[in-house]
């Protein structure tokens, strides 16, 4: 419980009741149910503390208050009679209110001598303990005290206020000296208001006012402390032996925090004269910059404290810089925060243990000159206080070197190549890649802005660029070519260009990237990869056109034979060590293959093609091709059908549909079909062999005969009506079917299926090595490490022609590219069953 007196001091005590004391006239201990004999609760009793219940208004309000509000007390089970008393039979008791409306309770004494000294005691407790905290007050006057409320006002200032009230009766004393003869009034309450979360309750007992004979010993305290401000960890010894006429005393120890106190300590009361107080030792742990307050409390017939402030130091101090990068080797003002009565050290680097290179007390030495380096950039200043506390900072700045060099990027997914390959107006998911921005210096950071592009304002792409003053990052594009709506992107070139600053100190550079999308032919494939093609076996077309790149004989032999074979491709053809050509064969690499020399696909149209159709399914025979029904046209595997639409119907033998499916275009050659050259799972026009049942769930039919209805939809309107039959059987039935599961495939179907099987796995084998070769660094200045490669590879150079520059068998992952010409070359790796190739760029 703490006490703060207002107009007298007042301590916190516990004494032995004195019977010749001037008490508040009928005390605590007489009471009147009925004191104006009406036959009803009396409101109030005029000769003790207000008590609890009934009591609704105060009597000096009487008939028309014009200041004076109603109590209203809350506390209705707790009486003047039967509370819970200290000594006799009775009680006051009031409450500070939630809502504040606060009540508050008075008495009248004996009549008091003008010029006479007083002391004033009574003994207070809270019900019970509430996370709030009321400020009680107590004042003596010659009129009681009164509240109004809303806002809460109060008619006289209290002359001691007590708060950490507990639930155990604890004696509040100080001292009064009336300035009128005559009855007074003692009156108590939350006289400086409260508005709390609860009702907190409390109970006054035991009111005593005596006089005190004139030239009475009075306590006096006093306190002495050497100085003001402590270094953490020092000793604080606070003297208190000048006591005077004390009988007892009390240490209490507050935390000041914006002028608030917080009680840290209190020694409760002790008897004797009070000596030295070793604040420190009952502190525990502080921290630099808290400050404190002890107060000692001298008990005696007028209780008396005084108190005492200090502080531990804080010598903490903060550099004044702006954090913005600074050029090497240029001289830099650098200040700190702090006390100009300190003593400051300058260092460099992190330790403060050598020899400072500037050094003094007082505002000039809190700021000198520095001459950063990039392998010295730290910086350190030691400070001492006139208490001797120390304390050091340091700083790191970032240093940018004049020997710059500009942003650079990795290309089309780290390949060091900007252009990149898709096809026009047929339903892909959106073409994704992503490149990386490097810089030289890593501390620095970089701005980034697409600059422009000529890409159609209606189609569907995007570039996302790292944020704004980021080191390095990476950018992300995506691009939708087609899907039959008005975004189409017509064949063509397009490009967007990409530019990257990186805010280097000693002056800014910018490098700009221009990515070009080409867009081809719609019935062209971006790559095509030929494999196991001979005049014998399967004949290569008379024409292959492809938007990026031929690949043909890596691993099988591939054979043009006397035929006329034309290879044409917009970037590269590639012919392995497998491949044979024969005087008919010509290979042309032409940049506007698929571009500007597109087809409108009716000019020439002669009419639908397909292959003989499946006829048979088999959901459980072990064989994935016979779980499904589809329409191939191995020929033409990228303009499949000859076809710009079709319908599809499965239905029973009630001509019940199982499955329906359909797509109308104008677009050219939409479709597409598996073939030794395009190893897609199924073609366009399929069947899952799934229809749905009367619950909705996806199941497979029941064995039999069902039938199929193809309508497909061609040039000039023309459309061409396949129908047939499908047997589905299940696997017991294969019992009666020749061994071979394949017999009752087409010699083309069968044709079909191991070339595309020949396909997957060779295109699982590159994928596998691609998962894990990553050429580094990229760009290069002399040697290329290729990692995740096995020994025993081959690799060969190219230049961006694709003509060969070397080709060895390497034990390790590292190759000399030293002698290379700046530029962007082509890297092949050719392992035992398959190949990559990588685009790295010479420095």
């Amino acid at each position: 419980m703490k006490i703060v007196t207002l107009l007298l001091s007042a301590v916190v005590l516990f004494i032995t009741y004195d019977a010749s004391a001037q008490m508040i006239i009928g005390g605590f201990e007489d009471y009147d149910d009925d004191d104006n004999n009406d036959g009803t609760e009396d409101d109030w009793y005029i000769y003790s503390l207000e008590y609890a219940v009934g009591w609704h208004n105060s009597p000096l309000a009487g008939s028309n208050p014009p200041n004076y509000a109603n109590s209203c007390d809350l506390i209705h089970t707790f009486t003047i009679a039967n509370g819970t008393p200290r000594t006799g039979v009775g009680c006051g008791g009031f409450a500070a209110v939630g809502n504040g409306n606060n009540e508050f309770c008075y008495g009248t004494t004996a009549p008091l001598v003008a010029g006479q000294q007083y002391a004033v005691s009574f003994w207070i407790r809270a019900f019970d303990q509430t996370s709030d905290n009321p400020v009680i007050g107590a004042v003596i006057a010659q009129n009681p005290a009164f509240i109004s409320w809303q806002p809460q006002t109060v008619s006289l200032t209290p002359q001691v206020t007590v708060d950490n009230i507990g639930e155990t009766y604890q004696e509040v004393k100080y001292c009064f000296t009336p300035q009128n003869n005559g009855v007074h009034y003692m009156s108590f309450g939350a006289f400086l208001g409260y508005g709390g979360m609860s009702n907190v309750y409390y109970f006054i007992d035991d009111v005593s006012i005596t006089a005190i004979p004139q030239g009475s010993p009075l306590p006096i305290a006093n306190l002495t402390i050497p100085q003001n401000t402590y270094c953490t960890g020092d000793a604080v010894i606070i003297n208190g032996s000048s006591f005077l006429n004390e009988t007892g005393y009390s240490w209490e120890v507050y935390q000041l925090d914006q002028g608030q106190e917080a009680l840290e300590y209190s020694s409760g009361p002790q008897t004797g004269q009070a000596s030295t107080f070793d604040v420190s030792a009952v502190l525990g742990f502080v921290s630099p910059g808290d400050c404190y307050r002890v107060y000692l409390h001298a008990d005696g017939l007028c209780p008396n404290d005084t108190f005492v402030d200090f502080c531990y130091v804080d010598p903490d101090i903060d550099f004044i810089h702006d954090g913005n990068p600074i050029c090497e080797n240029t001289t830099i003002p650098l200040s700190v925060t702090g006390d100009n009565g300190w003593t400051y050290s300058w260092y460099e680097g992190n330790s403060n243990n050598g020899v400072p290179f500037y050094s003094g007390s007082g505002s000039p030495f809190k700021a000198t000159s520095v001459t950063p380096t990039i392998g010295n950039s730290t910086y350190t200043v030691g400070v001492t206080t006139p208490e001797g506390c120390t304390f050091s900072e340091s700083i790191s700045l970032t240093v940018h070197s004049q020997n710059n060099l500009a942003p650079w990027m990795d290309g089309v997914n780290g390949s060091g190549d900007y252009t990149f390959y898709v096809s026009s107006g047929v339903y892909l998911p959106a073409f994704t890649f992503t490149s990386n921005f490097y810089n030289d210096n890593g501390s620095e950071v970089m701005d980034y802005a697409l600059t422009n592009t000529n890409l159609p304002s209606q189609s569907v792409y995007s570039v996302n660029l790292p944020p704004d003053d980021t080191p390095n990052g990476q950018m992300t594009f995506a691009i939708s070519t087609g899907g039959g709506f008005v975004y189409d992107i017509p064949p063509g070139n397009y490009f967007f260009t990409v530019s990257a600053t990186d805010n280097n100190a000693c002056g800014n550079l910018s490098s700009q990237f221009t990515f070009n999308i080409v867009v081809g032919c719609d019935h062209c494939p971006v790559c095509l990869n030929y494999e196991d093609r001979t005049p014998t076996g399967t004949p290569l077309p008379e024409e292959t056109k492809a938007i990026d790149c031929i690949e043909a004989g890596l691993l099988q032999t591939v054979e043009t034979g006397s035929a006329n074979v034309l290879f044409q491709a917009g970037n590269s053809i590639t012919l392995g060590s497998n491949f044979s050509a024969g005087p008919n064969f010509q290979a042309l690499i032409e940049p506007t293959t698929c571009v500007m020399d597109c087809e409108d696909c009716c000019v020439d149209w002669g009419g639908f093609t397909y292959d003989p159709i499946q006829n048979y399914m088999n959901f459980s025979d072990g064989y994935p091709e016979t779980s499904f029904w589809q329409l191939t046209d191995i020929y033409h595997p990228y303009c499949a059908f000859s076809a710009e639409g079709y319908d599809l119907v499965i239905m029973n033998q009630y001509q019940n549909a199982l499955h329906s499916a359909s797509y109308n275009d104008s677009s050219c050659c939409p479709f597409q079909s598996p073939s030794p050259d395009n190893p897609i799972s199924h073609s366009a026009i399929w069947w899952d062999g799934y229809t749905d049942n009367i619950f909705g769930n996806p199941v497979h039919p029941d064995d039999g005969v069902y039938f199929y209805l193809v309508t497909l939809y061609g040039c000039g309107g023309a459309t061409e009506t396949i129908q047939g039959f499908i047997t589905i059987m299940s696997g017991s039935r294969l019992i009666q079917e020749p061994s071979d599961p394949s017999a009752h495939l087409t010699s083309e179907q069968k044709l079909m299926i191991a070339e595309a099987e020949k396909a997957e796995k060779a295109e699982m084998n590159r994928n596998a090595l691609a998962s894990t070769i990553t050429l580094a660094p990229n760009p290069v200045v002399n040697s290329l490490i290729i990692q995740g490669l096995d020994a025993g590879s081959t690799v060969q150079v190219m230049d961006a022609s694709g003509r060969m520059l070397s080709s060895q068998i390497i034990q390790g992952q590292v190759i000399d590219v030293s002698d290379l010409a700046s530029g962007i070359y082509r890297l092949r790796i050719l392992t035992d069953n398959t190949y990559l190739t990588n685009t790295f760029v010479k420095q």
